[in-house]
Order: C-alpha cells, then structure tokens, then sequence
C-alpha cells in the first residue's frame, strides 16, 4: 500500500500546483515596477476577452451579459418608492474603458476611472411608487438604454494567510458612478392601460436626470457588490507573490 500512498500524495501535489499556476491569461505585474499603474492597466484590458465570456475555472461569471438574479428599491433607499427587478441582464459591460488606474501597493488599495459606452438593461419588475410627481404601479417586463456612463471604483484590500501563503482578500470596495442619458420602458404599468403607460413612459424619460439619484445608490451598491467578488474570485486562486512577485 505504501507506493499506491506516494503516487497518490504526488498526484494531489501536482494537481495542488497546477491549480495555483498564474494561467497566461492573466498577465502579471511586478509590485516593485515603477510604471506598475500602466502595467495593471493593460494587465486588465488583455483579461477584458475573457471576463466577456466568463472565467469558470476561477468562478468568474461572464460580464456579456452580466446576470443579477435580483435587485431591491426600498423605501429607505429612496423617496416613496418600492421596485423590484428580477432577472436582470445588462449588455455592454464588459466595452469598459480605463481612463486611469493607481495602485498603492504597499496598502493594498487600487483606484481606476472607468468609462462605458452604454450599458443596455432587460428584467422583469415589480413597482409600487411615487417619483417626483409620476405614479408609478404595475409588472412586467423593463428595457432600459444608459448611454456615456463613466465611474471611480476603488478596490481596498489586505493580506491573509492560506495554508501558510499570503493571499490577497479584498475587503471593501467603493463605486461611484455617473450616467449622462437614460431612456427606460415600463410594460404593464396600471394593469396593462396602454395609453397611461405610455405617458408615464414618456413623463419618466422626460424627466430622467432627475430621477437617476434615487437609483443611483442601488446601482452604485450591486456593482460594488459584483467587482468585489469578481477580484476575490481571482485573487483567491493565487498567491499574492503569484500575482504581484517582487521581481
């Protein structure tokens, strides 16, 4: 039994450093590079590809589209307005743009301006609510276009120790983002009324600038929630001297 025992322990030894192996999608960046901010740039624009179509082996979900299985308006979070959209889809994340990135190495902190073209919703939603002066009251299904959308994401992190190894864990992050246009599409406002649904549509999109910061926190919250866990779904898999090695 005692060579069935070596071949077995060298088995998971080798499976053990094949899954800790940096793949070549992934480029790596040296933490002592002095032009190491345009290294993580370009680090994230050759792995943009593979975030479209998703990572499984690093449990990363694709970004085209992007799924929320849900997401809540409370009334705590906005003004007189309960909505609730399900199954959201939202084509066109993954055509982001850095526009900068800084990186504090040493405090483990990583802020990125971003820009997105346009970003294009479907979902079904459930909404109960007064906003401005629009009634809003019905179900069923949502499209919505953002055009010109542009954000500050900063990433905080810290290092813990895995199985003796440091490994880098993500521990808040923070998202601000602005959108310049809206156009949305409510089916089945007040029970299917075509013709008020039609001029709520139409009063809404009118009106859509100032309707945005009651969303906004919303927006800002899933997608804090989503870069959060897409970074520690990577970095989890790694060292952090795998990902960031001193030379």
């Amino acid at each position: 039994m005692a060579p069935v025992r070596v071949l077995l322990a060298f088995a998971a030894a080798v499976a053990v450093a094949v899954a800790g192996s940096i793949p070549s999608y992934i480029p790596v960046c040296k933490r002592n590079d002095p032009d190491i901010n345009n290294c993580i740039k370009n680090a994230v624009e050759k792995l943009r590809p593979k975030l479209a179509e998703g990572i499984p082996e690093l449990d990363v979900p694709k970004l085209e589209p992007l799924y929320i299985p849900q997401l809540t308006i409370s009334p705590n979070q906005g003004q007189n307005i309960r909505a609730v959209g399900t199954n959201v889809r939202i084509h066109g994340a993954s055509h982001f743009t850095i526009t900068s990135i800084t990186a504090d190495i040493p405090k483990h902190e990583f802020s990125a301006a971003i820009k997105i073209p346009s970003l294009y919703f479907e979902a079904d939603y459930d909404v109960d609510a007064k906003l401005l002066s629009i009634t809003l009251k019905g179900r069923g299904p949502l499209t919505a276009n953002a055009t010109e959308c542009s954000g500050d994401v900063v990433l905080k992190g810290q290092l813990v120790k895995k199985n003796g190894s440091p490994y880098l864990y993500f521990y808040n992050t923070e998202v601000s983002i602005d959108v310049k246009h809206v156009q949305i599409h409510l089916e089945g406002l007040f029970n299917g009324d075509k013709v008020l649904g039609e001029a709520t549509n139409q009063a809404l999109n009118e009106n859509s600038g100032e309707f945005w910061p009651t969303i906004k926190p919303i927006a800002e919250q899933t997608i804090a929630e989503v870069l959060l866990g897409i970074a520690n779904n990577i970095t989890s898999h790694f060292t952090y001297d795998d990902l960031f090695p001193k030379n």
